[in-house]
């Protein structure tokens, strides 16, 4: 297999999959990008701060609110898309909130761990 053969088989791969990836799927993947470079910004502008990171990471989220909603709702629409019988629909909500849970609490460790390392110096990991 040569290089230019690889390279545009990987091209195709991706065009491929980038078209069986959904409208909304998309959406919520921007949303949640949106999201998440809003709680650095806020994050930054708070670390000037005399706060704990926990404090920093909790008035970052509150900041993003409205990115955060639009992110939670795409993500919802996504999940309940499929849903037809009432049992299905249930299901798809709870899914829904356990991921956008475990999304907020990774984001909110994420932004903590970011408030410290830089406190004490480390060199952000990007």
């Amino acid at each position: 297999m040569t290089r230019s053969y690889s390279i545009g088989f990987a091209l195709a791969f991706a065009a491929l999959a980038a078209a069986c990836v959904s409208v909304s799927e998309t959406r919520a993947n921007v949303a949640g990008n949106r999201y998440l470079e809003c709680l650095d910004t806020a994050a930054d502008e708070y670390m000037a701060n005399p706060a704990g990171a926990e404090q920093i990471a909790a008035a970052a989220h509150a900041r993003c609110w409205s990115e955060w909603n639009v992110y939670r709702e795409d993500v919802q629409a996504d999940y309940t898309a499929r849903a037809t019988t009432p049992e299905e629909m249930q299901l798809a909500r709870d899914k829904a909130d356990a991921y956008l849970r475990q999304f907020e609490t990774d984001a909110h460790k994420a932004v903590m761990t970011r408030v410290v390392q830089r406190t004490y110096g480390v060199p952000a990991a990007r």
